[in-house]
């Protein structure tokens, strides 16, 4: 029988966890800030390096919610120290929490464009009384603003369609970058809510807490990277909303760390309620961090005109970054 109020005898170093508290905070601050300051160095945003740089990220995304999610949740929930409902009768829970929060992210992006394409059709309604000068004038700023593949294309049609096409052709773009908003709070949803798992780990850490500390600050430097690289992708038209997120990730691991210090007398790692919340929101997680990464970045990016259009040699460097994102992500797994 599994012991399962394991009290733990090795000693608990208080100093070093708190010290831990801003290592990580800092590495993980480190991270997000590489790609913004890429950015502002680079300048054009849909430059080679920039493009590497948000695929790398993706790479990091996958193999978090696989090698560092899915397989503790699977483990966590079918542990002997949980209810027999979950470690005997019915052992795909992990499985099943992972597809929820597949379904889930689903069902929100669905939703808010539904939402958004009825606005956006009551918006056309009105505009179509616009003065031809102002519609000309808003699409040219979006087309700069957001130099996507299809602007080539829509460049040719506006002159013969009139200018209503080229204005519904505008509020399309917005359209897409307020779906990128949401799946980017989602992402973040994701990744804070492992963030603060991972910090409590670390903070109730006895034993194996060196180890796990350097382990964690690689973790979520590359995860800080991930993020960051996605959330300058979705081109918040506010400063803050980039800041923000990015700050608020940093913040998380620290806050989970020093809920573990508070914790870590009472704390019991093997107790079945800890096991439970750790699986299922680490299931959940998986589940939006697989659907963000594999929809919405990596599907989205191949399938691009953009993506078709560059040369073979480019096409692999991108392939590549991608391999080594997932190949860095899945290394540090071996610690974490």
């Amino acid at each position: 029988m599994a012991d399962c109020s394991s009290a733990n005898e090795f000693p608990y170093d208080l100093n070093l966890h708190i010290a831990a508290c801003f290592i990580v905070m800092g590495c993980s601050f480190l991270g997000t800030m590489i790609p913004i300051v890429g950015k502002k160095l680079i300048g054009k945003k849909n430059s080679l390096p920039l493009v590497c740089g948000k695929l790398f990220g993706s790479g990091v995304i996958l193999a978090t919610a696989l090698i560092h999610m899915f397989i503790p949740a699977d483990q966590s929930l079918t542990n002997p120290c949980v209810p027999k409902t979950f470690s005997e009768d019915y052992t795909g829970f992990a499985g099943l929490f992972c597809l929820l929060g597949i379904l889930f992210i689903h069902l929100v992006q669905t939703l808010v464009s539904r939402e958004m394409r009825r606005m956006h059709g009551r918006l056309q309604a009105t505009a179509t009384d616009l003065p031809t000068v102002d519609v000309d004038k808003s699409a040219q700023k979006i087309e700069e603003a957001k130099p996507n593949e299809e602007q080539h294309q829509h460049h040719h049609h506006h002159h013969h369609h009139g200018e209503h096409d080229h204005h519904g052709h505008a509020h399309g773009l917005l359209l897409s970058v307020k779906e990128k908003h949401v799946s980017t709070y989602l992402l973040e949803f994701g990744i804070v809510s492992h963030s603060i798992i991972v910090g409590l780990t670390l903070g109730v850490a006895r034993e194996e807490f060196k180890s796990l500390l350097v382990a964690l600050t690689f973790h979520q430097f590359f995860e800080g990277l991930a993020l960051s690289t996605v959330v300058l992708d979705s081109d918040f038209r506010k400063k803050f909303a980039t800041i923000g997120m990015v700050i608020f990730y940093s913040l998380t691991t620290p806050v989970g760390i020093a809920i573990g210090i508070g914790i870590s007398n009472s704390f019991q790692e093997s107790s079945s309620t800890t096991l439970l919340t750790q699986g299922i929101l680490d299931a959940i997680s998986a589940g939006i961090l697989l659907y963000d990464g594999l929809i919405n970045i990596l599907a989205t990016h191949f399938n691009s005109e953009a993506f078709s259009k560059t040369s073979g040699v480019k096409q692999f460097a991108q392939l590549l970054s991608l391999w080594l994102g997932a190949a860095a992500m899945a290394i540090v797994g071996r610690w974490a």
